[in-house]
């Protein structure tokens, strides 16, 4: 009597294995291409609340570092907290390639309260009107980075609140490559209840 030919069990559970495997690869692949860009907090100046995102660039983690030691100090040098906050909202406002999108406007933290929602609006249908949308990470176009800036000049300004002190900060802007973006701007910073705050932007040409 002829006996069954046994059943090529291995190979078809190695097969199985390889398909099982194949489709958790393929369906991570969709997953991660799918999957939204977070931005993280990775410090607060409490007193201030002011942010530092982890999508910041080097510079501008550092000087938010310089900051966070300036406004620990227990008697607060004004200047250096003028030159500080200038830098850095520069820095964010000039910088687009880590926006995620054209309403992600930059440096908005250190403006005065009372301004903020206009300058925002503003900035969405002129600067950062043609930025793509880079919510899944995938976007490829050309924006300026800011490389560093320089305060060449700060003096205090009179304004017509006898209760604020009132700073007028020049900056001069590097790229990371230059795209013909501004080069020079001029800001007003008024000083409030312990608090600086960008109140006007000029850019000079």
């Amino acid at each position: 009597m002829k006996q069954k030919p046994k059943k090529k069990v291995l190979p078809t559970i190695i097969i199985l294995i390889i398909l099982v495997v194949g489709s958790v690869f393929v369906i991570k692949r969709i997953f991660d291409a799918n999957k939204q860009t977070e931005v993280k907090v990775l410090s607060v100046i409490e007193k201030y609340n002011y942010t530092l995102d982890d999508n910041e660039t080097d510079i501008y983690k550092k000087y938010f570092k310089d900051l966070e030691n300036v406004l620990n100090e227990e008697e607060i040098n004004q200047e250096e907290y003028c030159s500080l906050i200038s830098k850095l909202f520069v820095i964010d406002f000039y910088t687009l390639n880590n926006k995620i999108t054209n309403k992600d406007i930059g440096g908005v933290q250190f403006l005065r309260e009372d301004i903020r929602d206009n300058f925002s609006l503003k900035a969405s249908n002129t600067l950062y009107k043609y930025i793509k949308n880079n919510i899944y990470g995938k976007r490829k176009q050309n924006l300026p980075e800011v490389k560093d800036v320089e305060v060449k000049d700060i003096k205090e300004k009179e304004i017509d609140n006898e209760d604020e002190k009132a700073y007028e900060v020049n900056l001069s802007i590097k790229y990371v490559k230059d795209m013909g973006y501004t080069e020079s701007v001029l800001l007003t910073l008024s000083a409030l209840n312990d608090k600086i705050s960008i109140i006007a932007i000029k850019e000079v040409v």
